[in-house]
């Protein structure tokens, strides 16, 4: 959060499937935020879609996932257990989704 704050941004191997560790068939893409103020963080490795939705603004945003890409009702969005709609202040949210398989859509 402290190298987005201040410009520098976030580790491309965060953005992005982790190409370099991860397998390219246990590879997941991110999902779309409808938010420009949250980055995502992709942490997915084959049958676990994992991400941390970061905030580094100074104002509390809500969390809009693309219903068109993603079947919202499998997902698991919280903070300590927690279900939220929204990713406080300089914080961030666990996004988490257990697949059958590696193939399956998100």
């Amino acid at each position: 959060m402290d190298t987005e704050s201040i410009g520098l941004g976030i580790s491309p191997s965060l953005l992005g499937c982790n190409s370099e560790a991860v397998p390219f068939e246990e590879q997941h893409g991110a999902i779309l935020i409808a938010n420009k103020n949250l980055r995502v963080l992709n942490l997915c490795n084959g049958n676990i879609c994992e991400y941390i939705l970061v905030n580094s603004s100074l104002e509390e945003q809500t969390i809009n996932l693309e219903q068109n890409e993603h079947n919202l009702l499998n997902w698991t969005i919280g903070v300590d257990g927690k279900i939220t709609s929204t990713v406080p202040t300089k914080g961030w949210v666990h996004v988490f989704k257990r697949l059958s398989n590696g193939n399956e859509n998100l």
